[in-house]
């Protein structure tokens, strides 16, 4: 418990510190499409990061409904299944971190909601209250979007499918 308050303190101090620090960070993210969708409240206790799909080095928060940029210490890099900053060598390209925002409801009622991470067969995406939590299926295995479960590579017959961020 003491480690989680521990945590919690440090995430809020880094945000605090990244608004007062960036101050027009705050209306950059109304110019972008994939600026992440903050829900009014969260089911967890645990503030969730949401990687940046255009720099590794920082990571979304939502305070009070709206998305504030963390950035992690210089050369560290956000690692989204660990939700914390890592030595760089972690950070693999701008495709791996992309997290389709908009491809997720904002309630998911009693259906999980899952798609095909777009570059690579073993990522998936799990909607979790209009955001999309990147997953990873155990060695050998792809996502089948059909069955929306982590399958043998011939069933889910998923071809390497490649995405540019940039233009």
């Amino acid at each position: 418990m003491a480690k989680i308050m521990l945590l919690l303190l440090f995430l809020l101090g880094t945000v605090l510190l990244a608004a007062h620090a960036f101050p027009s960070a705050h209306s950059h993210f109304d110019e972008f499409s994939w600026a992440p969708r903050c829900p009014t409240s969260f089911s967890g206790k645990i503030p969730r990061l949401i990687p940046d799909p255009t720099n590794c080095r920082s990571a979304f928060v939502c305070n009070e409904g709206k998305a504030l940029r963390y950035f992690c210490p210089r050369g560290l890099v956000f690692h989204a299944t660990e939700q914390e900053c890592v030595p760089r060598k972690a950070c693999t390209t701008e495709a791996d971190e992309f997290t389709a925002f908009t491809s997720c409801p904002e309630t998911n009622g009693r259906d999980i909601v899952s798609f095909a991470h777009p570059t690579d067969c073993q990522m998936y995406y799990v909607c979790d209250h209009g955001f999309a939590l990147p997953r990873r299926c155990n060695s050998n295995l792809h996502y089948n979007p059909e069955l929306r479960v982590c399958d043998f590579s011939w069933r889910a017959n998923c071809k390497a499918r490649f995405l540019s961020l940039h233009p």
